[in-house]
């Protein structure tokens, strides 16, 4: 093992920081290039410490939970490679209907909670059991990356003679951006986005036996009460709808905001 001498500002975590390993020690793909600094924190105050460290220093840095979901690069990563090795679940409240308020840590393997959950009885995420990665990581990381993806492919599909144009006109790159390039990319982003939206609401399922009493949870506890199941769930389903279709609505009623401009000519 070899550890790397940090300069006398770092914080202490850094004092055992590692400089042998590869992207490829700590992803579940096995593939990735060497890592310049990796060290692992074990509270919050040393993830933020180190975090706080590489913004002062204009270090780049990667935040890793259980390494899944990453396709690195054979170049590895020059900056600092951090894992957030918190564990542990904090049962906060627990009722008598299947259903509790429980704080996990990002580093918290999310398999182990959804097999706790299970053993505890708090019904509603136990189809996600086998998921790899961190708690930090596997509610987010799907949509998250999907909205990225969305508004990235949305930039890039703008033609590039507008960008030319821009360059003809003297703009400066806040102006090309704000007022040429963006009114154009979010007419391509709305389509996806809105279904991405509604994925959302119905994900936030989710979060009812984690840390939010939502809707889902709400009618569970209901449901274990009265026994009326297709009265609550059936109530829940059309809630779901009605919030969905507001959602749809309102972002028809941007998109043809926008596309104002575009049959004016002002986004051709």
């Amino acid at each position: 093992m070899c550890v790397t001498t940090q300069p006398n500002n770092a914080p202490q975590v850094l004092a055992s920081a590692r400089t042998d390993l590869s992207l490829s020690d700590i992803t579940t793909l096995r593939i990735g290039g060497p890592i310049s600094t990796y060290v692992e924190t074990h509270s919050e105050d040393e993830l933020v410490q180190v975090v706080e460290y590489a913004d002062a220093n204009s270090i780049d840095i990667l935040v890793v939970g259980g390494g899944s979901n990453i396709v690195a690069a054979d170049e590895g990563f020059d900056g600092i490679v951090v894992r957030d090795m918190r564990s542990g679940v904090n049962i906060d409240q627990v009722d008598s209907c299947g259903g509790g308020s429980v704080t996990v840590p990002a580093g918290h393997n999310w398999d182990d909670f959804v097999v706790q959950s299970i053993a505890e009885g708090w019904i509603g995420i136990e189809s996600l059991i086998g998921i790899p990665g961190s708690v930090g990581a596997a509610p987010v990381q799907n949509i998250g990356a999907y909205g990225a993806e969305v508004l990235r492919g949305a930039i890039r599909s703008v033609n590039p003679g507008q960008h030319e144009a821009c360059h003809a006109l003297n703009m400066t790159p806040a102006t090309r951006f704000r007022r040429i390039i963006l009114p154009q990319a979010l007419l391509a982003a709305i389509p996806p986005g809105t279904n991405l939206l509604i994925e959302l609401l119905k994900n936030t399922s989710l979060v009812s036996l984690i840390t939010l009493s939502d809707l889902a949870f709400r009618a569970r506890q209901l449901d274990q009460a009265t026994l009326m199941t297709l009265e609550i769930f059936g109530l829940a389903l059309v809630i779901y709808f009605v919030l969905a279709q507001l959602i749809n609505a309102c972002m028809r009623l941007l998109y043809r905001r926008l596309a104002r401009g575009q049959t004016r000519g002002g986004l051709a």
